[in-house]
């Protein structure tokens, strides 16, 4: 799955009467009128079924103009409203804190509430509110904001207001503002770009229009730093021929500390594609992420950077480039070293058609992106030391397996996704192949999904993917998370399985959610949830699908929708496990469970205002792991 965005956030954008999927212009989800509800409901499902919770504190709602042009949906947890997410060691006790954050309710959220709470206790250290304005996107991220990478929050303004037409173009300004806090709430420093992206002649103009990037993680003992792109441009839509989009990107790196802003050298540009920048594993061996600058087209370029002083690390010009292209890693394969240290390789992704929507949110919205839904592309191993074509084959995506095949060799995995109909079903198809180093398939496993055809769709669509999903068999390989959606009409179906990265078959107890973590300390598990007569928690050992335990936590009776994920709370120990919950009536429910399923506390309270709720505890005592 595609990892270029900053943070890993499933969205469904409304646009006029058309549905797409957020954050790629070649990423379609149903292009059809009345789909809110479903395709609302497609969100929350694709939240549960690959997200890694500890890369993401919040999403946000942005709700249309006053003339009702422009809407995106953005759902995060069991019903949007509220969740809990680790944020790292605040108050200094060794015990990783989580952050609260809560939208309320309403015809519009009007204020984002952030509570960071003791990990172990649930306790309130602090608490933050605000108010968020019309045609704006708020959300916070943990972000290591010390001198001596001490953890902070990371909120992020992004808003879109609408101008008037302008020379018969619509303009919409853009701005991002980014406001920095220490580990107490405390406000360190803001950050603010804004430009404008018009519409006219059936193309879109950028002019300095800022982009979430990525973020360079600076360990344990340097505060991160936030990547930012600066566009000016031109992308032109399908009214306009054979016209090429043309453009520059800017990389810009502020200090999480300090908030301070400096280019990361000379801009990345081409006179016929679309440029982009993305922030990739350390190629250069100084232990921090490098940068990616992307330039497509007819003379593509591909240039790492470092980081820390913006030196090239490489340049490629070897390898086929077209708009939309990202790297993505692909671990440790040909056994690449720089100045001694081995370094990952990269995966180069280029998509099968130029991108042909026009939309700056989705441009913009630091979220994850769908591979492209049909036609073959291309993916490219490249050496992570010098950048040289190691192979290429055809595919739309990539999966970082590591390992796979009986002998356990470094493989990397390629996706391929096509979409049919025809009178009776339509289908999404996913096709898994491994590769080893050589370019030699290991293994190649395809997955369908099916609806029936709707006599009166005006659009039919399909998209699917695979994600890592951790080392739930227990092996060196890198275990998946294949998700397919096909839609028709009101007829929609949605399938996910986890699987073996060693073979690509189905685990036990496939159709759990990865647990992101490991209670045991012998590879990382498998979770579920039901609501019926209360949430009731169930985790699974990924290996085998033994049961490890099932809890129902007292006095949830009447809740709708749960979810489960793993969070590393205590240093040294196995993964406690954080819930989320929601209720058709305005409740909420986040709540803590020790590895062995003993509550260590529960927090509820409702989405009408932002008071803290109330916080029961049970304190459990922390079993012994492997």
């Amino acid at each position: 799955m595609r990892t270029r965005a900053l943070c890993t956030l499933m969205a469904v954008g409304l646009l006029a009467s058309t549905t797409t999927a957020l954050a790629h212009p070649g990423a379609a989800l149903p292009r059809a009128e009345g789909r809110e509800r479903t395709m609302a409901a497609a969100a929350a499902d694709l939240v549960r079924a690959g997200v890694p919770r500890d890369r993401l504190i919040a999403a946000g709602l942005l709700r249309a103009d006053e003339s009702g042009s422009s809407s995106v949906i953005v759902v995060f947890g069991p019903d949007g409203g509220s969740a809990i997410a680790p944020v790292g060691d605040l108050d200094g006790n060794r015990t990783k804190d989580v952050l609260e954050t809560r939208y309320v309710s309403g015809s519009q959220p009007t204020n984002l509430g952030m509570y960071a709470r003791d990990g172990g206790t649930g306790r309130l250290l602090w608490q933050r509110a605000f108010r968020i304005p019309r045609n704006h996107f708020l959300f916070a991220l943990p972000l290591r904001t010390g001198s001596g990478g001490q953890p902070g929050v990371l909120l992020c303004d992004l808003a879109f207001v609408h101008k008037s037409a302008e020379d018969n173009a619509q303009v919409t300004e853009t701005s991002i503002r980014l406001v920095g806090l220490d580990g107490r709430g405390r406000q360190l420093w803001t950050h603010t770009e804004s430009g404008t992206t018009s519409w006219g002649g059936g193309g879109m103009t950028l002019k300095h229009a800022p982009g979430m990037a990525g973020i360079f993680t600076g360990g344990e003992r340097r505060p991160d730093s936030v990547l930012l792109s600066i566009a000016d441009g031109y992308r032109p839509g399908s009214s306009d021929g054979g016209e090429r989009p043309r453009g520059t990107v800017q990389p810009i790196a502020l200090d999480a500390r300090t908030g301070k802003a400096r280019a990361l050298g000379a801009a990345a540009s081409s006179d016929d594609a679309f440029p982009s920048v993305q922030v990739v594993s350390d190629g250069s061996g100084d232990g921090r992420a490098d940068l990616a600058l992307i330039a497509p087209g007819a003379k593509p370029r591909l240039e790492i950077r470092r980081e820390t002083d913006a030196n090239p690390v490489w340049v490629t010009t070897a390898v086929a480039l077209r708009d939309g292209a990202y790297v993505h890693s692909a671990g440790r394969l040909t056994g690449a070293k720089v100045g001694g240290a081995a370094v990952p390789d990269l995966a180069v992704v280029t998509e099968p058609a130029p991108p042909t929507s026009t939309d700056e949110i989705a441009a913009a919205l630091p979220v994850s992106v769908l591979p492209a839904p049909s036609n073959e592309g291309t993916v490219s191993l490249l050496s992570g030391a010098d950048g040289a074509v190691v192979w290429s084959k055809p595919g739309d995506g990539v999966y970082t397996v590591e390992r796979a095949g009986p002998q356990l060799v470094p493989a990397l995995g390629v996706t391929t996704t096509d979409a049919r109909s025809d009178k009776e079903k339509t289908t999404t198809t996913l096709t898994v192949t491994t590769y080893d180093a050589k370019g030699t398939a290991v293994y190649t496993v395809t997955r369908s999904a099916s609806t029936p055809t709707s006599p009166d769709a005006a659009a039919w669509d399909g998209v699917a993917w695979v994600t890592e999903a951790g080392h739930l068999s227990g092996t060196s390989a890198v275990d998946g998370v294949a998700v397919l959606i096909v839609i028709s009409g009101d007829s929609f179906e949605f399938e996910q399985v986890v699987f073996a990265g060693r073979t690509g078959k189905n685990l036990p107890n496939a159709h759990d959610q990865p647990l992101w973590a490991s209670t045991t300390g012998h590879g990382d598990d498998l979770a579920s949830t039901t609501v019926k007569d209360g949430i009731t928690v169930t985790v699974r050992r990924g290996s085998d699908g033994a049961l490890r335990f099932r809890r129902t936590l007292p006095g949830t009776e009447g809740y709708a929708a749960a979810e489960a994920y793993g969070a590393l709370l205590q240093p040294g120990r196995c993964a406690d496990v954080l819930v989320n919950a929601s209720g058709s009536d305005g409740r909420r429910l986040s709540a803590v469970l020790a590895s062995n399923g003993q509550l260590r506390w529960i927090l509820t309270h409702t989405d009408k205002d932002l008071r803290p709720g109330t916080v029961r505890r049970a304190p459990a005592p922390h079993p012994r792991c492997a």
